[in-house]
């Protein structure tokens, strides 16, 4: 999967991962205790055909960092990061 790919996927299914985010903040769970939110964000991924490990570690964001089947997903998950973290920035301003 090229980069070009993953940045079309993630274009393509905006609503989705808007989705994702609103139904995290809805969680609104502690930092690194995140359980509801790091099942939501593994159970989507499984949706799109991703293996996710469940699991492995005790904190969410590390579980969620090794989902991936490749190197690549990682990239795509830290523009999705990013992604969001403008979307909240931009709310918070208005």
């Amino acid at each position: 999967m090229s980069k070009e790919t993953a940045h079309s996927w993630i274009d393509e299914n905006e609503k989705k991962i808007i989705g994702l985010s609103d139904k995290a903040w809805e969680y609104a769970e502690v930092g690194l205790l995140e359980y509801e939110t790091s099942k939501l964000f593994a159970d989507a991924i499984e949706k799109e055909s991703f293996s996710v490990e469940r699991g492995i570690s005790r904190f969410s964001e590390r579980s969620f960092s090794r989902l991936v089947n490749d190197r690549l997903w990682e990239a795509t998950l830290v523009r999705i990061r990013s992604w969001l973290s403008f979307r909240v920035l931009r709310m918070s301003l208005r």
